[in-house]
């Protein structure tokens, strides 16, 4: 059977796995205490949050915490606190 591969592709299977996943497990950030200071006074949104499975919240986690603007990360943290309000994933 003939491999229609291109030689960067062959390049890259002979080199094997380069550890690269998603971006969300790399460099993992944690909220900051700002931040989980105004996610737990919402109450009923931080016990949400935190019933959620680990991989769960590290995902939002990263979307919160990846933005470079500090206006996008609160602006996400909103998002995710009013979300996790209405009991939406």
């Amino acid at each position: 059977m003939e491999r229609r591969q291109s030689e960067e592709g062959r390049d890259a299977e002979a080199r094997g796995p380069d550890g690269a996943g998603y971006a969300y497990e790399e460099n993992v950030k944690q909220l900051t205490p700002a931040m989980i200071r105004e996610f737990r006074s919402h109450g009923k949104a931080w016990e949400f949050f935190q019933a959620q499975a680990p991989s769960y919240r590290k995902k939002v986690t990263h979307w919160v915490t990846s933005a470079k603007q500090e206006a996008t990360r609160e602006r996400r943290l909103s998002k995710l606190i009013d979300a996790c309000e209405k009991g939406e994933i």
